[in-house]
């Protein structure tokens, strides 16, 4: 099963050439001190988006093949105790939508964790297969966040 990594960029991501055309390449560091390279494809816009010192979800395949979560959420400020209704309703609503987006991460990772297993056909016919794939990404996700 893929495991769940925060790391921080050590360098902001460029483009290189290689023997296989044009990546975007980043140094990473990893929660345990350990420095590794996530290559994405040429102009990734996402990663590219991304400077030095940004926090990103990865994961890690059994192959230890890295991965960038893209839809990964920012970490959010606690919300004051005391708020007006109107604020409380956007906050629970802000929330909700992070939470979502997680979720949605989480199931977009988990298509691609089984996707060189099973055929896409496979993959509809075994929703529970997906489902608890991304309930286990989303609650290791969660307790990384907290």
């Amino acid at each position: 099963m893929a495991q769940l990594l925060i790391a921080t960029l050590a360098k902001t991501p460029r483009q290189v050439n290689t023997k296989h055309g044009s990546r975007t390449v980043a140094d990473i560091r990893l929660e345990d001190g350990t420095e590794q390279t996530l290559w994405r494809p040429a102009n990734d816009s996402t990663l590219t988006a991304l400077r030095e010192g940004a926090t990103i979800q990865l994961t890690r395949d059994s192959k230890g093949k890295l991965s960038l979560i893209e839809n990964a959420p920012q970490a959010t400020t606690p919300a004051p105790g005391h708020e007006s209704p109107a604020s409380a309703r956007e906050a629970y609503l802000s929330a909700l939508e992070r939470v979502s987006n997680r979720y949605q991460a989480c199931i977009t990772k988990a298509k691609q964790v089984w996707s060189a297993d099973y055929s896409e056909d496979e993959l509809q016919a075994l929703p529970e297969l997906l489902h608890s794939t991304a309930a286990s990404l989303f609650i290791e996700a969660n307790k990384m966040i907290r």
